[in-house]
C-alpha cells in the first residue's frame, strides 16, 4: 500500500517535472518562436482553410499573371495586391515578366472607377476589422497605382496609362465624406488607407506613407506641380501626427493603437525614404528612435500580452521538453 508521504513525494516530483518543462519551454521561446509559430500557422491553415488571424488564404495568378486574393474561400481582386505584384514583375528583366507587369497595369486602367472629375480603385469585398462595406476606397491603392502607371507609360508611351494616373491623382483632392479619402487636418491633409463613410477611420501609417511615395513618383516623372502640392500637404500632416504613432519607442500601426507587427520595420524603412525626399529632421528622429527598439523577450510578451499563438508556442516547447525529460528518465531506468 502506498503511504501518504510516498504519494506526496510522487505528486511533488510530478509538479517539479511539469514546472521545469513549462519554464524551459517559455525560455526557449526566444529561439523557437519563429519556427514553431510558423508551423502552427501552417497547421491552422491546412485544418481550417484560412490563415491564422487573417481572412486571406492565398494569392493566385490568372493566365495573364494578374493576382487574385482569396477571402473566406472567395477569390477577390485587391488593387494593392495587383500593384505589389506589378512591382515584382517590373524588377525582373525577363520579357515574360515585363509583359505581366503591363498586364497588371492594364488591369488597373480597366478597373479604375470613374467619378465626376476623378477615379478610384474601389474594393468590392467587406473589411470588418475597420467596418468597411463595399465599395470602399483607399489612398494606398490609388497611390501605389500611380507608381505602376507612370512606369508603364515610361515603358510604352501609351497615353492610357497617363490618363488613368491623372484621374487617380485627382482623387487626392476629394474629402472622405464626399466619396474620396482626403482628411483635412489643422496641419496638412491625411490620405486614408481605409476610407468609407461608415468606417472606423483608423489612419493607418504605412498606407499614408506609401500613398505619399506614389504622389512623389508622379511629380518626379511629370514635374506635376499639383502632385507636389498634394505630397507637401501630406508631409505636413505626417509631421504633425507622427508623435501620436510613438509607443514608447515602438510604433503603432494606426491611431486606434493597433500593434504594428511586421509593419514596425516597414515604418522605419518608410521614414528613411521620406527623409531622403524631404530632408525633414523629424523623420530621422523617429526613424532612429524606432530602429533602436528591441522587442521584449518571449517570456515578457507571453506574460504581459498573452495570445493563443504565444501560449501554443510555449505549450509545444514544454511538451518537447517533457518528452526529452521522460526519454532521459527511461534511459536511466534501463541502465
Amino acid at each position: 500500500m502506498t503511504t501518504a508521504p510516498h504519494r506526496r513525494t510522487a505528486w511533488g516530483s510530478l509538479l517539479r517535472f511539469l514546472l521545469a518543462g513549462a519554464l524551459l519551454g517559455m525560455l526557449l521561446g526566444n529561439v523557437t518562436e519563429p519556427f514553431v509559430a510558423g508551423a502552427l500557422k501552417g497547421a491552422y491553415a491546412r485544418l481550417t482553410g484560412k490563415d491564422y488571424l487573417s481572412a486571406t488564404v492565398a494569392v493566385t495568378l490568372d493566365a495573364r499573371g494578374v493576382p487574385y486574393t482569396e477571402y473566406h474561400g472567395v477569390k477577390q481582386r485587391n488593387p494593392v495586391t495587383v500593384c505589389i505584384k506589378a512591382d515584382e514583375y517590373y524588377a525582373k528583366n525577363a520579357p515574360a515578366a515585363q509583359q505581366r507587369f503591363l498586364n497588371c497595369a492594364d488591369w488597373l486602367v480597366d478597373h479604375a472607377v470613374a467619378h465626376q472629375g476623378f477615379a478610384l480603385l474601389e474594393y468590392e469585398f467587406p473589411y470588418p476589422r475597420y467596418g468597411m462595406t463595399p465599395p470602399w476606397r483607399s489612398a494606398l491603392a490609388n497611390g501605389m497605382a500611380l507608381t505602376v502607371l507612370t512606369r508603364a507609360h515610361a515603358r510604352t508611351g501609351s497615353l492610357r496609362y497617363l490618363t488613368t494616373a491623372r484621374a487617380l491623382l485627382a482623387a487626392f483632392h476629394v474629402p472622405e465624406d464626399e466619396g474620396g479619402f482626403a482628411v483635412a487636418l489643422p496641419h496638412g491633409v491625411w490620405y486614408e488607407e481605409y476610407a468609407d463613410e461608415g468606417g472606423a477611420r483608423p489612419r493607418v501609417l504605412n498606407g499614408m506613407l506609401y500613398a505619399l511615395f506614389g504622389l512623389h513618383d508622379v511629380y518626379a516623372y511629370l514635374g506635376d506641380r499639383d502632385a507636389l502640392r498634394l505630397f507637401n500637404d501630406g508631409v505636413a500632416a505626417v509631421k504633425a501626427e507622427l508623435p501620436r504613432y510613438d509607443n514608447r519607442g515602438h510604433s503603432y500601426y494606426d491611431l486606434l493603437r493597433t500593434a504594428p507587427g511586421p509593419y514596425h520595420a516597414i515604418h522605419v524603412e518608410q521614414l528613411d525614404t521620406l527623409y531622403a525626399l524631404t530632408d525633414e529632421p523629424i523623420f530621422t528622429q523617429y526613424r532612429d528612435r524606432w530602429a533602436a527598439y528591441r522587442d521584449p523577450s518571449f517570456v515578457t510578451r507571453l506574460l504581459t500580452r498573452p495570445t493563443p499563438l504565444r501560449m501554443a508556442v510555449a505549450f509545444v516547447n514544454a511538451a518537447v521538453i517533457w518528452l526529452l525529460m521522460l526519454g532521459v528518465w527511461a534511459a536511466r531506468r534501463r541502465r
